[in-house]
């Protein structure tokens, strides 16, 4: 999970994956096996109503099976963003339509992470 301290709420409330992906923390390293696949679908579908200005995937580097970009369900949603930066950890990508100031260097991700 990535904390950033700025006057700006949260653009969703999933920040970790566990609700989304179904699958169990430290699972994920080896596992793309959802533990409950009909829990996940509210929380899912919540997500493809969002538009954040940035998402963070920060299992895809780790197991490429729950990649953000590897999510059947989420590629519609996810070519509205465009990839902008990757760490060891994780991929970062911005909204293409959002134009908001980000209330921090893009670069400080990199050194966060």
């Amino acid at each position: 999970m990535v904390e950033c301290r700025s006057p700006s709420p949260a653009a969703s409330r999933f920040l970790e994956s566990q609700p989304i992906s179904g699958v169990f923390a430290d699972r994920h390293l080896f596992s793309s096996q959802a533990v409950a696949p009909a829990f996940v679908a509210p929380q899912r579908n919540e997500l493809l109503r969002s538009r954040p200005a940035f998402l963070i995937d920060g299992l895809g580097p780790y197991n490429r099976n729950l990649a953000l970009a590897s999510q059947a369900y989420l590629r519609a949603w996810l070519a509205d963003y465009r990839e902008v930066a990757r760490t060891g950890f994780s991929i970062i990508y911005r909204n293409r339509g959002q134009q908001r100031i980000c209330p921090f260097p893009l670069g400080l991700f990199a050194a966060l992470l």
